[in-house]
């Protein structure tokens, strides 16, 4: 195993003890293709329930929830964020590379 991949997140299925390479985690969080709309939201919260830390979510996850955060935010066709997180996580506009546009 090189050392990049050591550093990556490993998400495990329940039950069968597999790991999720990128394309899985991608299919297991693809919205369903029945007709009509889909809402999804994602929320971290700290062990007493505190929504942030030093004035930031960022810093409630780990690298594997990032991943997981990047993935749900590249499926989307809208992200909505409040104001305030907007300002505090210094979020612009979604972009997406040309390998993430061909993958949608």
């Amino acid at each position: 195993m090189s050392d990049a991949a050591a550093d990556e997140p490993r998400f495990a299925l329940l039950g069968d003890g597999s790991t999720l390479d990128d394309d899985l985690l991608y299919q297991l969080y693809a919205y369903p293709e029945v007709g009509g709309w889909s809402v999804r939201g994602n929320a971290i919260a700290s062990l007493d329930g505190g929504a942030t830390t030093g004035g930031t979510s960022g810093g409630l996850g780990g690298s594997g929830d990032r991943r997981l955060f990047a993935v749900q935010r590249e499926l989307a066709d809208v992200i909505v964020v409040g104001a305030g997180t907007a300002r505090a996580e210094n979020y612009g506009g979604a972009r997406m590379s040309a390998g993430q546009r061909q993958r949608r």
